[in-house]
């Protein structure tokens, strides 16, 4: 029998270059495994950077134009395939530029290096938001945002009276001084926008804190306070009694 040598050689030559092929690409395929590393989810907040959870709280006004929660995140990974959202708890919804996600959990866009979503809560209490950050090889990143929503917060009234000495023809001038009332969420942008001071029968309704009041005669005069918050809540009416002299 005769023999090809030339072709058996050829043959075994390809067999050969093929299962070097195999043995390489599964090589490089598992290198390339031990060399991934897991992604990496940073939460970008007050020029601050957060890993792995974050905790803050959040007044929700409707009338003070403060409905959502305004959150950066930046997914750091080469391989990057996704970042998805999971509410936890508390009642919301998320918002991706113009996308209102109606389900609890979904996909976010990566169109963007920061990826900046809106958070919408829908009830006061405990609200906790899920982020994971995951690569085509299966690694992935996660982190928490605890997020406390709370409702508005009245002011808080506060004031006296100071007298300021004769002026004009009137011995009897006084400053009603409402500077002490503050608002509770100040930190917030709650602020006192209104002050109603009542004495006897006469009432002054007035965005500043202070003042100038003239008295005609001397004598004892019970003075009331109450403030309003930009909410348009109003404080509790708080009073003193004073002595008038001059």
């Amino acid at each position: 029998m005769k023999i090809n040598i030339e072709n058996r050689f050829l043959e075994t030559t390809f067999l050969c270059l093929v299962f070097m092929g195999i043995l390489s690409c599964e090589e490089r395929w598992e290198k390339d495994e031990l060399e991934n590393s897991p992604p990496s989810l940073v939460l970008k907040q007050n020029n601050q950077q957060y890993w792995l959870d974050y905790s803050d709280t959040m007044k929700m006004s409707q009338k003070a134009g403060k409905s959502h929660y305004s959150i950066n995140l930046k997914p750091v990974d080469d391989n990057l395939s996704g970042v998805g959202f999971e509410i936890v708890s508390g009642k919301g919804k998320i918002t991706q530029k113009d996308q209102l996600f109606a389900t609890t959990e979904g996909s976010l866009a990566l169109e963007d290096s920061i990826v900046q979503i809106r958070y919408i809560p829908e009830s006061i209490g405990k609200h906790e938001i899920l982020f994971k950050a995951h690569d085509v090889l299966g690694e992935e990143a996660s982190l928490m945002l605890n997020l406390e929503v709370f409702a508005n917060q009245p002011p808080v009234a506060g004031f006296s009276l100071n007298f300021k000495g004769a002026f004009a023809d009137n011995p009897g001038h006084y400053e009603l001084d409402g500077s002490a009332s503050f608002d509770q969420d100040k930190k917030w942008g709650g602020e006192v926008s209104l002050y109603e001071f009542s004495i006897g029968d006469f009432q002054i309704e007035t965005p500043q804190s202070k003042v100038d009041f003239f008295f005609q005669k001397e004598g004892n005069y019970e003075i009331k306070l109450r403030v309003m918050d930009n909410d348009g809540d109003w404080s509790e009416e708080i009073s003193d009694f004073y002595e008038v002299k001059f």
